[in-house]
């Protein structure tokens, strides 16, 4: 996983596909481990009679009946697509049966959110693998981490009415300086004083 993604918070995926010709394997050799960069293949003899082994002959991994196949990642495995050396030697619905997920025999591809995996072949036949492709990820939610907090306008919800002073104007009092409270005759005195009359 890039520091970038770390940092971002963003989700990781990759594919990445094992061809076991190119690893380097001896004709006939025995195989218990397959290393990929995010996977590692785990084979083992199981019910079998035959260890599984690498042969030249078809570039292929060769699971005889009995023999388990695993795939584990510190990632979760979302999918797996097994390349056969050919139809005849391919996992099959009937032949080969898997520890969880789901297998699509035509497509030759395993489905499903698991950091291991076991095909066993419970077959008579061999199943010949030439590669594999598997996609894994980190299991982050990349739809947007998104605030859930109610986006609606915070404006204030105090009642904004007019806040004008509801004194009744017809209040008793005079408007003098000695009783100024009736805001009218207040007015109307102010006005008297400019014209030089007052009322007592």
């Amino acid at each position: 996983m890039s520091l970038l993604s770390l940092l971002c918070g963003t989700a990781f995926a990759s594919t990445e596909t094992i061809t076991f010709s190119e690893l380097g394997f001896s004709n006939a050799e025995e195989l218990d481990t397959i290393e990929g960069t995010n996977v590692t293949c785990i084979l083992n003899v199981g019910t079998g009679s035959t260890t599984p082994k690498y042969y030249d002959s078809g570039t292929n991994v060769r699971i005889y009946a009995g023999n388990t196949f695993t795939v584990t990642s510190d990632y979760t495995i979302t999918g797996i697509v097994f390349t056969p050396s050919s139809s005849s030697y391919a996992p099959t619905s009937e032949g080969a049966t898997f520890s969880t997920g789901t297998y699509d025999a035509d497509t030759y591809t395993w489905t499903g959110e698991t950091k291991s995996v076991t095909m066993t072949n419970s077959g008579s036949s061999q199943i010949r693998l030439t590669a594999i492709t598997v996609t894994v990820s980190d299991g982050t939610d990349d739809s947007g981490d998104t605030d859930d907090t109610d986006d609606t306008d915070d404006t204030d919800d105090t009642d904004d009415t007019d806040d004008t002073d509801d004194t009744d104007s017809d209040a008793a009092g005079s408007g003098t300086v000695d009783d100024p409270y009736n805001v009218a005759a207040a007015i109307d005195y102010t006005v008297a004083l400019g014209s030089g009359v007052t009322s007592t």
